[in-house]
């Protein structure tokens, strides 16, 4: 029997997308028609599936005016850190990132203690950075981890944001600390690399925007990273860093609210990630950013000097 309902904020055409693999949820529904104008949306199902159906794709973020009130911070933090099942997979991100941090934690005092005990100043200089430059990995990876299992689930002006957000993050924190330790010319490189891949990979949700606004983000955080780094060293630029940091792992995490708001949470069935992914890629990074950092080229002016 086919039923009809109107759908709210629908933008582009991965509103569709969306709309289409909730209707897919329901084994005995199926999708006539998305009209993108008026909101109309046409399935074939039962009866008694059509009120679910219906809520199902509020709940994804088209619903009308206060829909989903429940979709609330102190909701999500609830459900993520008790033993609701529905965040089981974000539960696992939370985990895997707090569990990949301490290792990088362990694995750089230990690197500090067998190799870099003829680095000059490594203690005083190189390892508050450090500490530091593991938070923004391990939160960056975090960050485009969720957004990886909703990479066709985004209206487009989300996956802009998407691109944006982290694109803008990653580099400034990473061109911040590079161009502390090595300078603006190998800060702003390492920053505009890591900001723009970065962007690039996670706003390719939504097409060519969105990689376009991954690439612009890198671009621009990664240089203004670097020089901002440059301009404080004879300032106290460690307390700076700190707040620096604490602000993007804040955007970050209020991007993934955002996400959650439109999406909703992970499907359990997509979820196949394992910590020894997470673990391996936050080392593998860590220590190649530590290396530039304490063996790189330097520029005549930096932290320390």
């Amino acid at each position: 029997m086919e039923k009809a309902f109107i759908a709210y904020n629908l933008t582009c055409d991965s509103c569709r997308e969306v709309i289409s693999r909730t209707v897919a949820e329901f084994p005995n529904a199926v999708l006539k028609n998305v009209d993108l104008s008026s909101g109309a949306v046409v399935v074939d199902c039962a009866e008694s599936d059509f009120e679910q159906l219906k809520a199902a794709v509020y709940e994804k973020g088209y619903g009308p005016a206060g829909f989903g009130s429940n979709k609330s911070v102190r909701h999500l933090i609830r459900g993520v850190l008790g033993n609701d099942s529905a965040f089981a997979a974000e539960r696992k991100i939370l985990e895997y990132s707090l569990g990949s941090l301490m290792l990088v934690f362990a694995v750089e005092v230990v690197l500090g203690l067998m190799f870099f005990q003829n680095v000059a100043n490594f203690w005083p200089v190189f390892a508050p950075l450090l500490f530091l430059m593991a938070v923004g990995i391990s939160s960056s990876i975090a960050a485009v981890l969720h957004m990886s299992f909703f990479r066709t689930g985004l209206t487009g002006m989300t996956g802009m944001m998407v691109g944006m957000t982290i694109g803008m993050s990653s580099g400034f924190m990473l061109g911040a600390l590079i161009g502390a330790t090595n300078g603006m010319f190998v800060g702003s490189l390492a920053g505009m690399v890591v900001g723009m891949a970065l962007g690039a990979w996670a706003g390719r949700c939504c097409g060519v925007m969105g990689v376009m606004e991954g690439l612009m983000a890198g671009l621009m955080s990664g240089t203004m990273g670097a020089m901002l780094s440059v301009m404080m060293l004879r300032e106290p630029i460690l307390p700076f860093l700190v707040v620096l940091f604490a602000s993007c792992v804040a955007i970050l995490v209020g991007l993934s609210y955002a996400v959650y708001k439109e999406a909703g949470h992970i499907p359990q069935e997509t979820f196949n990630t394992t910590f020894y992914d997470v673990a391996a890629v936050s080392l593998i990074v860590s220590i190649a950013f530590t290396l530039l950092m304490v063996f790189g080229p330097k520029s005549a002016v930096v932290i320390g000097v």
